[in-house]
């Protein structure tokens, strides 16, 4: 009996394949925030109840924790010297009694500023989330050689309900949990974002990409991946559109993010690999003639034109994957070219990202 042995190709295919029928026939599920188990779960921090303003006030100084001078006493932190505070507004209500009803009413009188620091400005004794922070071991992480190859840092942080946050300006990737899968789904948008597919106009699509290809990638290299919380992320922002639709156009997207990283990887074991010393030897001179001549085209190789980034793309013919990019948008020599430009958005299934949850 003849066993068919599965290329590595194949095995990808088929996990998408796999991965696609999931999500689309999974029927309607529930998003378990349990699962994630963020950093400040059971915490209470105070500033996540403020109002809108007073959060924004927050978000500018740069912090997800800010309290005033006693409340940190009470967790017993005190405030390094020289920091400074910021300030936010706290209504001020007066009472007067309702004509009408002849009942009292609070009636807001106005507003004051009180100074607030930032956990960071703080120093004492460990709050909750920091502890749990400090086991975070980034080193760890599935994949990490990746972000670090794209010169991304990944670090822990809080956020206000958020489980991570990739930010391209800062090259950061923000965990809120040790969660494996939520760390693929940020790496997910930094590959495609380096791939240029962000598209702010397509922020729901973007979401569905860096979570398929979470999941993908969790399967392929290994990770037990929680397929109900991946469906109800994937539902949930799917927008007007069939979640059947979503998933089908961004499976391509996800296809090249597993290619970059194939070929991040290999690259950097290329890089890693010792050189091994040849061997002198005495050549014999052989004339060179300057006749012209016509080089052979490489049999197991072909070439193909991505549209979008306007760069051309090498295949192995053998085993179907794509092995390199050529960055000066002109085409290889002796490569053949495909006629299907398989690297395009097909226009047929229609149609970033942070945070992860």
């Amino acid at each position: 009996m003849d066993i068919k042995i599965e290329t590595r190709y194949e095995r990808v295919k088929r996990l998408l394949d796999e991965l696609a029928q999931q999500v689309i026939n999974g029927g309607a599920v529930s998003f378990i925030r349990s699962k994630l188990e963020l950093f400040t779960d059971g915490e209470e921090i105070p500033c996540q109840n403020w109002s809108e303003l007073n959060r924004f006030l927050t978000y500018v100084a740069n912090t997800n924790d800010a309290r005033g001078i006693h409340q940190w006493k009470e967790q017993g932190r005190t405030v390094k010297k020289g920091s400074s505070a910021f300030h936010i507004f706290v209504p001020l209500f007066k009472t007067e009694k309702d004509e009408v009803t002849k009942t009292d009413e609070k009636v807001l009188s106005g507003f004051r500023l009180i100074p607030v620091f930032r956990v960071e400005d703080t120093e004492g004794r460990d709050l909750s989330y920091q502890q749990k922070m400090k086991k975070l071991d980034v080193s760890k992480l599935p994949l990490i050689d990746v972000a670090e190859k794209l010169g991304l840092k990944v670090v822990a942080g809080i956020m206000d309900g958020a489980a991570g946050s990739f930010s391209p300006s800062a090259k950061r990737i923000r965990l809120n949990t040790a969660n494996p899968q939520i760390f693929l789904h940020e790496l997910s948008h930094a590959v495609d974002h380096a791939l240029g597919n962000y598209n702010s106009k397509d922020y729901e699509l973007g979401e569905v990409v860096a979570e398929l290809s979470a999941a993908f990638l969790g399967s392929l290299y290994g990770l037990d991946v929680d397929m109900q919380t991946t469906t109800a992320y994937i539902q949930d922002w799917s927008g007007k559109g069939h979640v059947m639709f979503s998933v089908i156009s961004a499976l391509s997207r996800v296809e090249q993010i597993y290619h970059y990283i194939e070929n991040s990887r290999s690259s950097r074991k290329e890089e890693t690999k010792p050189m091994k010393k040849k061997k002198q030897r005495t050549v014999e001179p052989v004339s060179i003639s300057v006749l012209p001549f016509k080089t052979k085209e490489l049999k197991d190789r072909t070439q193909i034109y991505n549209e979008k980034t306007g760069k051309w793309v090498k295949r192995d013919t053998v085993t179907g994957l794509f092995t390199a990019v050529k960055k000066d948008g002109e085409p290889w020599n002796r490569i053949r070219k495909e006629t299907v430009p398989v690297l395009t958005n097909n226009k047929k299934r229609g149609g970033d990202y942070y945070p992860a949850a």
